[in-house]
Protein backbone atom coordinates (compact mmCIF):
# COMPACT_ATOMS: atom_id res chain seq x y z
CA UNK A 1 0.00 0.00 0.00
CA UNK A 2 2.97 2.33 -0.22
CA UNK A 3 6.42 2.75 -1.74
CA UNK A 4 8.22 3.05 1.60
CA UNK A 5 10.98 0.61 2.46
CA UNK A 6 11.73 -0.92 5.84
CA UNK A 7 8.12 -2.03 6.40
CA UNK A 8 8.16 -5.70 5.33
CA UNK A 9 8.04 -4.79 1.63
CA UNK A 10 10.71 -3.01 -0.40
CA UNK A 11 9.88 0.41 -1.84
CA UNK A 12 9.72 -1.07 -5.33
CA UNK A 13 7.79 -4.17 -4.13
CA UNK A 14 10.64 -6.38 -5.32
CA UNK A 15 11.39 -8.18 -2.03
CA UNK A 16 10.17 -8.91 1.47
CA UNK A 17 12.29 -6.90 3.89
CA UNK A 18 11.30 -8.50 7.21
CA UNK A 19 8.48 -9.67 9.39
CA UNK A 20 7.12 -9.34 12.92
CA UNK A 21 9.25 -11.50 15.19
CA UNK A 22 12.59 -11.13 13.39
CA UNK A 23 14.09 -8.99 16.18
CA UNK A 24 14.36 -5.93 13.92
CA UNK A 25 12.10 -2.94 14.60
CA UNK A 26 10.83 -1.64 11.27
CA UNK A 27 8.87 1.46 10.29
CA UNK A 28 5.49 -0.18 10.73
CA UNK A 29 6.34 -1.77 14.09
CA UNK A 30 6.27 -0.36 17.61
CA UNK A 31 8.52 -3.17 18.86
CA UNK A 32 10.00 -6.54 17.86
CA UNK A 33 11.21 -8.96 20.53
CA UNK A 34 12.14 -11.87 18.26
CA UNK A 35 8.84 -13.71 18.73
CA UNK A 36 5.13 -13.41 18.05
CA UNK A 37 3.99 -14.25 21.58
CA UNK A 38 1.68 -12.22 23.76
CA UNK A 39 2.38 -11.72 27.46
CA UNK A 40 5.85 -10.27 27.06
CA UNK A 41 7.00 -6.71 26.37
CA UNK A 42 5.74 -6.69 22.77
CA UNK A 43 2.37 -7.72 21.36
CA UNK A 44 2.10 -10.66 18.99
CA UNK A 45 1.65 -8.34 15.97
CA UNK A 46 4.54 -6.04 16.99
CA UNK A 47 2.15 -3.09 17.04
CA UNK A 48 2.05 -2.39 20.79
CA UNK A 49 4.63 -2.19 23.54
CA UNK A 50 2.90 -4.18 26.27
CA UNK A 51 5.11 -3.61 29.28
CA UNK A 52 8.57 -3.24 30.71
CA UNK A 53 10.71 -4.51 33.53
CA UNK A 54 9.70 -2.60 36.64
CA UNK A 55 6.05 -2.04 35.77
CA UNK A 56 4.86 -4.48 38.45
CA UNK A 57 3.38 -6.98 35.98
CA UNK A 58 4.95 -10.42 35.60
CA UNK A 59 5.56 -11.22 31.94
CA UNK A 60 7.37 -13.81 29.84
CA UNK A 61 11.11 -13.48 30.27
CA UNK A 62 10.88 -11.99 33.77
CA UNK A 63 11.67 -13.93 36.92
CA UNK A 64 9.93 -11.28 39.04
CA UNK A 65 8.64 -7.70 38.82
CA UNK A 66 8.14 -5.57 41.92
CA UNK A 67 7.36 -2.29 40.18
CA UNK A 68 10.76 -0.68 40.67
CA UNK A 69 14.42 -0.93 39.72
CA UNK A 70 15.75 -0.93 43.29
CA UNK A 71 18.34 -3.50 44.33
CA UNK A 72 18.16 -5.44 47.59
CA UNK A 73 14.40 -5.86 47.88
CA UNK A 74 12.23 -8.79 46.76
CA UNK A 75 13.29 -8.41 43.10
CA UNK A 76 16.59 -7.09 41.76
CA UNK A 77 17.04 -4.73 38.77
CA UNK A 78 16.59 -6.48 35.47
CA UNK A 79 13.65 -8.38 37.01
CA UNK A 80 15.96 -11.04 38.41
CA UNK A 81 14.81 -13.16 41.35
CA UNK A 82 16.27 -12.57 44.78
CA UNK A 83 15.20 -15.11 47.42
CA UNK A 84 13.81 -13.81 50.70
CA UNK A 85 14.68 -16.18 53.55
CA UNK A 86 12.35 -16.92 56.48
CA UNK A 87 14.21 -18.31 59.50
CA UNK A 88 12.84 -19.03 62.98
CA UNK A 89 9.58 -17.20 63.75
CA UNK A 90 9.04 -14.14 61.58
CA UNK A 91 6.40 -11.40 61.52
CA UNK A 92 6.38 -7.99 59.83
CA UNK A 93 5.86 -4.58 61.43
CA UNK A 94 3.65 -3.38 58.58
CA UNK A 95 1.46 -4.87 55.86
CA UNK A 96 3.57 -6.57 53.21
CA UNK A 97 3.01 -7.45 49.56
CA UNK A 98 5.17 -10.15 48.03
CA UNK A 99 5.56 -8.86 44.45
CA UNK A 100 4.97 -10.89 41.28
CA UNK A 101 7.42 -13.73 40.75
CA UNK A 102 9.36 -13.36 44.00
CA UNK A 103 10.75 -16.39 45.84
CA UNK A 104 10.19 -16.90 49.58
CA UNK A 105 12.32 -19.68 51.08
CA UNK A 106 11.58 -21.18 54.51
CA UNK A 107 14.31 -22.75 56.60
CA UNK A 108 13.45 -26.04 58.31
CA UNK A 109 11.06 -25.35 61.19
CA UNK A 110 10.47 -21.71 60.19
CA UNK A 111 7.09 -20.05 60.85
CA UNK A 112 5.70 -16.93 59.18
CA UNK A 113 3.14 -15.07 61.35
CA UNK A 114 0.41 -12.59 60.44
CA UNK A 115 -0.46 -11.40 63.95
CA UNK A 116 -0.28 -7.61 63.67
CA UNK A 117 -0.13 -7.19 59.89
CA UNK A 118 -1.54 -8.74 56.72
CA UNK A 119 0.29 -10.28 53.78
CA UNK A 120 -0.76 -10.09 50.14
CA UNK A 121 0.88 -12.39 47.61
CA UNK A 122 0.85 -11.52 43.91
CA UNK A 123 0.98 -13.79 40.86
CA UNK A 124 3.86 -16.19 40.26
CA UNK A 125 5.28 -16.06 43.80
CA UNK A 126 7.01 -19.29 44.82
CA UNK A 127 7.06 -20.42 48.46
CA UNK A 128 9.84 -22.97 48.99
CA UNK A 129 8.87 -24.68 52.22
CA UNK A 130 11.41 -26.24 54.56
CA UNK A 131 10.63 -29.38 56.55
CA UNK A 132 8.18 -28.73 59.42
CA UNK A 133 7.68 -25.11 58.33
CA UNK A 134 4.32 -23.36 58.60
CA UNK A 135 2.38 -20.21 57.67
CA UNK A 136 0.26 -18.90 60.57
CA UNK A 137 -2.60 -16.43 60.06
CA UNK A 138 -2.97 -15.03 63.56
CA UNK A 139 -5.89 -12.59 63.49
CA UNK A 140 -5.15 -10.85 60.17
CA UNK A 141 -5.42 -11.56 56.44
CA UNK A 142 -3.46 -13.85 54.16
CA UNK A 143 -4.43 -13.02 50.59
CA UNK A 144 -3.06 -14.83 47.54
CA UNK A 145 -3.79 -13.36 44.11
CA UNK A 146 -2.31 -15.84 41.64
CA UNK A 147 -3.46 -16.13 38.05
CA UNK A 148 -4.10 -19.10 35.79
CA UNK A 149 -0.88 -18.41 33.89
CA UNK A 150 1.14 -17.55 37.00
CA UNK A 151 -0.24 -19.41 40.03
CA UNK A 152 1.29 -18.97 43.50
CA UNK A 153 3.01 -22.21 44.53
CA UNK A 154 3.79 -23.73 47.94
CA UNK A 155 5.97 -26.85 47.83
CA UNK A 156 8.81 -28.73 49.49
CA UNK A 157 12.11 -29.02 47.58
CA UNK A 158 12.88 -32.31 49.32
CA UNK A 159 9.94 -34.00 47.57
CA UNK A 160 7.63 -36.63 48.99
CA UNK A 161 4.64 -35.53 51.01
CA UNK A 162 3.92 -34.44 54.54
CA UNK A 163 7.09 -32.36 54.62
CA UNK A 164 5.55 -29.12 55.89
CA UNK A 165 2.51 -28.22 57.98
CA UNK A 166 0.56 -25.90 55.63
CA UNK A 167 -1.43 -22.72 56.33
CA UNK A 168 -2.91 -22.49 59.84
CA UNK A 169 -5.65 -20.02 60.83
CA UNK A 170 -7.50 -20.40 64.14
CA UNK A 171 -7.61 -16.91 65.67
CA UNK A 172 -10.93 -15.02 65.37
CA UNK A 173 -10.77 -12.27 62.78
CA UNK A 174 -8.39 -14.17 60.53
CA UNK A 175 -9.09 -14.27 56.80
CA UNK A 176 -7.61 -16.76 54.35
CA UNK A 177 -8.40 -15.73 50.76
CA UNK A 178 -6.55 -17.80 48.17
CA UNK A 179 -6.92 -17.52 44.41
CA UNK A 180 -4.93 -19.72 41.99
CA UNK A 181 -2.73 -21.21 44.71
CA UNK A 182 -1.03 -24.62 44.32
CA UNK A 183 0.03 -26.67 47.37
CA UNK A 184 2.27 -29.72 47.19
CA UNK A 185 3.88 -32.08 49.73
CA UNK A 186 2.11 -30.73 52.82
CA UNK A 187 0.70 -32.64 55.77
CA UNK A 188 -2.44 -30.50 55.70
CA UNK A 189 -2.52 -27.71 53.14
CA UNK A 190 -5.13 -25.51 54.87
CA UNK A 191 -6.44 -25.73 58.45
CA UNK A 192 -8.97 -23.14 59.61
CA UNK A 193 -11.05 -22.93 62.79
CA UNK A 194 -13.42 -20.05 63.52
CA UNK A 195 -12.25 -17.80 60.68
CA UNK A 196 -13.24 -16.75 57.15
CA UNK A 197 -12.02 -18.87 54.24
CA UNK A 198 -12.40 -18.08 50.54
CA UNK A 199 -10.76 -20.54 48.14
CA UNK A 200 -10.92 -20.12 44.37
CA UNK A 201 -9.10 -22.35 41.86
CA UNK A 202 -6.85 -23.88 44.52
CA UNK A 203 -4.92 -27.10 43.77
CA UNK A 204 -3.67 -29.43 46.52
CA UNK A 205 -1.53 -32.46 45.60
CA UNK A 206 0.39 -35.15 47.50
CA UNK A 207 -0.88 -34.74 51.05
CA UNK A 208 0.12 -37.24 53.75
CA UNK A 209 1.34 -37.49 57.34
CA UNK A 210 4.95 -36.62 58.09
CA UNK A 211 5.90 -40.04 59.45
CA UNK A 212 5.35 -43.21 57.41
CA UNK A 213 3.29 -44.78 60.20
CA UNK A 214 2.34 -44.33 63.82
CA UNK A 215 4.64 -45.96 66.37
CA UNK A 216 3.98 -48.74 68.91
CA UNK A 217 0.23 -48.75 68.49
CA UNK A 218 -0.18 -44.99 68.92
CA UNK A 219 -3.13 -43.36 67.22
CA UNK A 220 -2.25 -42.53 63.62
CA UNK A 221 -2.53 -39.06 62.17
CA UNK A 222 -5.64 -38.22 60.18
CA UNK A 223 -4.74 -36.45 56.95
CA UNK A 224 -6.79 -33.60 55.43
CA UNK A 225 -5.96 -31.75 52.25
CA UNK A 226 -8.36 -28.98 53.37
CA UNK A 227 -9.70 -28.93 56.97
CA UNK A 228 -12.29 -26.23 57.76
CA UNK A 229 -14.02 -26.01 61.15
CA UNK A 230 -16.54 -23.53 62.56
CA UNK A 231 -15.74 -21.10 59.75
CA UNK A 232 -17.39 -19.01 57.05
CA UNK A 233 -16.45 -20.99 53.94
CA UNK A 234 -16.56 -20.43 50.18
CA UNK A 235 -14.82 -23.02 47.98
CA UNK A 236 -14.95 -22.89 44.19
CA UNK A 237 -12.76 -24.60 41.61
CA UNK A 238 -10.84 -26.71 44.15
CA UNK A 239 -8.82 -29.67 42.88
CA UNK A 240 -7.33 -32.26 45.26
CA UNK A 241 -5.04 -35.04 44.04
CA UNK A 242 -3.59 -37.88 46.12
CA UNK A 243 -4.29 -37.86 49.85
CA UNK A 244 -2.78 -40.74 51.85
CA UNK A 245 -3.88 -41.60 55.41
CA UNK A 246 -1.25 -42.82 57.84
CA UNK A 247 -0.87 -46.57 58.30
CA UNK A 248 -1.42 -48.09 61.72
CA UNK A 249 1.31 -49.82 63.72
CA UNK A 250 1.45 -52.91 65.95
CA UNK A 251 1.79 -53.10 69.73
CA UNK A 252 2.73 -55.96 72.05
CA UNK A 253 0.07 -57.63 74.17
CA UNK A 254 0.48 -58.74 77.76
CA UNK A 255 -0.76 -62.21 76.83
CA UNK A 256 1.81 -62.52 74.08
CA UNK A 257 1.70 -61.75 70.40
CA UNK A 258 0.74 -58.35 69.09
CA UNK A 259 -2.30 -56.44 67.91
CA UNK A 260 -2.63 -54.02 65.03
CA UNK A 261 -3.58 -50.39 65.43
CA UNK A 262 -6.15 -48.73 63.21
CA UNK A 263 -5.26 -46.88 60.04
CA UNK A 264 -5.61 -43.12 59.81
CA UNK A 265 -8.43 -41.33 58.02
CA UNK A 266 -7.95 -39.43 54.76
CA UNK A 267 -10.10 -36.53 53.55
CA UNK A 268 -10.00 -34.34 50.48
CA UNK A 269 -12.20 -31.68 52.08
CA UNK A 270 -13.35 -31.92 55.70
CA UNK A 271 -15.70 -29.38 57.25
CA UNK A 272 -17.31 -29.36 60.70
CA UNK A 273 -19.68 -26.75 62.12
CA UNK A 274 -19.00 -24.37 59.24
CA UNK A 275 -21.33 -22.13 57.26
CA UNK A 276 -20.71 -23.06 53.63
CA UNK A 277 -21.86 -20.30 51.32
CA UNK A 278 -20.51 -21.96 48.18
CA UNK A 279 -18.92 -25.28 47.24
CA UNK A 280 -18.84 -25.67 43.46
CA UNK A 281 -16.63 -27.12 40.74
CA UNK A 282 -14.78 -29.49 43.06
CA UNK A 283 -12.62 -32.36 41.78
CA UNK A 284 -11.23 -34.89 44.27
CA UNK A 285 -9.04 -37.80 43.11
CA UNK A 286 -7.15 -40.65 44.80
CA UNK A 287 -8.09 -40.53 48.47
CA UNK A 288 -6.64 -43.54 50.32
CA UNK A 289 -7.15 -44.34 53.99
CA UNK A 290 -4.33 -45.67 56.13
CA UNK A 291 -4.13 -49.44 56.43
CA UNK A 292 -4.74 -51.17 59.73
CA UNK A 293 -1.66 -53.00 61.01
CA UNK A 294 -1.53 -56.79 61.18
CA UNK A 295 -1.89 -58.63 64.46
CA UNK A 296 0.31 -61.63 65.32
CA UNK A 297 -0.41 -64.89 67.16
CA UNK A 298 1.13 -65.63 70.54
CA UNK A 299 3.95 -68.17 70.43
CA UNK A 300 2.64 -69.69 73.67
CA UNK A 301 -0.44 -71.81 72.77
CA UNK A 302 -2.04 -70.90 76.12
CA UNK A 303 -1.99 -67.21 75.27
CA UNK A 304 -4.01 -65.21 72.81
CA UNK A 305 -2.63 -63.23 69.91
CA UNK A 306 -4.08 -59.92 68.80
CA UNK A 307 -6.41 -58.90 66.06
CA UNK A 308 -5.46 -56.76 63.10
CA UNK A 309 -6.39 -53.09 63.08
CA UNK A 310 -9.22 -51.62 61.06
CA UNK A 311 -8.47 -49.51 58.04
CA UNK A 312 -9.21 -45.80 58.25
CA UNK A 313 -12.00 -43.84 56.63
CA UNK A 314 -11.51 -42.29 53.19
CA UNK A 315 -13.81 -39.51 51.99
CA UNK A 316 -13.55 -37.07 49.13
CA UNK A 317 -15.81 -34.53 50.87
CA UNK A 318 -17.07 -34.90 54.45
CA UNK A 319 -19.45 -32.35 55.94
CA UNK A 320 -20.29 -32.64 59.66
CA UNK A 321 -22.79 -30.43 61.48
CA UNK A 322 -22.97 -27.67 58.89
CA UNK A 323 -24.26 -24.31 60.08
CA UNK A 324 -27.17 -24.00 57.65
CA UNK A 325 -28.03 -25.67 54.37
CA UNK A 326 -25.31 -26.94 52.05
CA UNK A 327 -25.49 -26.74 48.26
CA UNK A 328 -22.87 -28.41 46.10
CA UNK A 329 -22.72 -28.17 42.32
CA UNK A 330 -20.41 -29.96 39.90
CA UNK A 331 -18.57 -32.08 42.45
CA UNK A 332 -16.60 -35.06 41.20
CA UNK A 333 -14.95 -37.57 43.52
Amino acid sequence: GNTVGNDYCAGDCSAFTGRCGDNVVQANEACDDNNTDDGDYCSSDCKTISGSCGDGVLQTGEECDDGNGVAGDFCDPGCIDREFLIEGEVGFSQDVTFPPGSKIRFADGARLFMNSTSITVKEGVEFIMGDFSEIVVDGNTFRVDGTEDYPVTFSSPSGGCGKWFGVLAEVPGSVVALRNAHFRNSWRAIYADGVTVDLEDVVVTDTCAIDPMSANGAEPYDVHAVDLRNSEVSVDGLRVERVQGQDGSTFLLRDGGSAGGRGGNAYGVFTAGSRITSMNDISINEIEAGAGADGADAQNPNRFGGEGGLGGEAAGVKVVGADGDVSMKRVQV
